[in-house]
């Protein structure tokens, strides 16, 4: 055989393979696999990073845009206005006027219910609706919006914080500033003081992705990059790490989200999604229901009804914290 034909084969295998991938992912999205009961996919094959309750529609958005949805059918539907191709969405949230806020590639949108406006110039990455005022963050600095302005926060050089990609109020209303860096870090700014939390302050891995109040107001950190990290939660002044070998459906959380039954849920990057109930635990991923197997926003709509942002798509889900495959410890 020839060195020429032997080339020509080989490009034509490398065809092949590509044209049966392509093939078997066209099928797919024209034959969905049917679901359990109660679940639905109503944005498929996109990357949704965040979800926001806004009345009677849900938003969300990801790295392939921005999706407005009818809570109620899950039908998506037009998005009002013109706010341009918006895409690497990180966050979406509401302002204490009720103005919707989107997080992206490009900076921040703003939507007032008549029209869109622009604030910022690089990349949004994270938003906060506070009693202290409004919260913007960027990779380099953190901003509080006042008089139609983004206001810089001044933060101390020697805290060296690399992004600021998670902002969360605590009951006491300290802020807490989380960086999704690889050697990130956890900070709290209360009355004033700052507060710098890693590793050796007991955190499981130092890039912190999410943080949330757990069922009985323990706080807690969701940390991890690739399959490394864990969560940990906040008692007595140091960080009780939660891992994978306790329960977790894998070592990097992605998200943290407790609903208003008090059952709290843990997103993992690659293994889907695990649900702690009552001292047990239960897992859901793709093969499940699940829209993606990475879960990186969740939230429990005014109806009871459960919206995860996934990897793959965005998921509606009724009765959650009662589905999946259940483990006692």
């Amino acid at each position: 055989m020839s060195l020429t034909r032997a080339i020509l084969q080989f490009l034509a295998g490398i065809l092949l393979v590509f044209g049966a991938g392509y093939g078997l992912k066209r099928w797919a999205s024209s034959h969905p696999v049917k679901l359990p009961a109660g679940f639905a996919i109503p944005w498929r094959e996109v990357e949704v990073a965040a979800v926001l309750e806004d009345g009677d529609h849900l938003w969300a958005g990801g790295k392939d845009g921005l999706g407005c949805f009818d809570r109620k059918s899950g039908q998506r539907l037009p998005l009002p206005g013109n706010p341009g191709l918006l895409t690497y969405i990180k966050a979406l949230a509401k302002d204490g006027q009720g103005r919707i806020w989107v997080a992206h590639a490009g900076g921040f949108e703003r939507w007032d219910g008549t029209a869109w406006q622009h604030f910022g110039n690089g990349p949004g990455l994270s938003l906060l609706a506070s009693h202290a005022g409004f919260w913007l963050g960027t990779e380099k600095e953190l901003f509080q919006f006042a008089h139609e302005e983004l206001q810089p926060l001044t933060v101390p050089k020697e805290l060296k914080i690399p992004s600021f990609d998670v902002l969360f109020e605590a009951p006491n209303g300290a802020l807490w500033i989380g960086s999704m860096a690889i050697s990130g870090g956890l900070w709290k700014l209360d009355k004033g003081a700052w507060t710098a939390f890693g590793c050796a302050e007991g955190l499981p891995h130092s890039s912190v992705n999410a943080l949330c109040i757990g069922p009985d107001g323990a706080f807690w950190a969701g940390t991890g990059f690739a399959d490394l990290g864990g969560a940990a939660r906040f008692e007595g002044g140091k960080w009780i790490p939660l891992l994978k070998r306790d329960g977790l459906a894998g070592n990097k959380v992605r998200s943290l989200f407790t609903d208003r039954g008090g059952t709290m849920y843990f997103g993992s990057e690659y293994d889907g999604l695990a649900v702690r109930k009552t001292g047990q635990w239960s897992y859901l991923n793709r093969s499940d229901g699940l829209a993606g197997k990475e879960i990186k926003a969740m939230l429990q709509d005014a109806d009871g009804i459960y919206w995860l942002g996934t990897d793959t798509g965005l998921s509606r889900i009724e009765g959650l914290s009662d589905k999946g495959r259940i483990v006692t410890p």
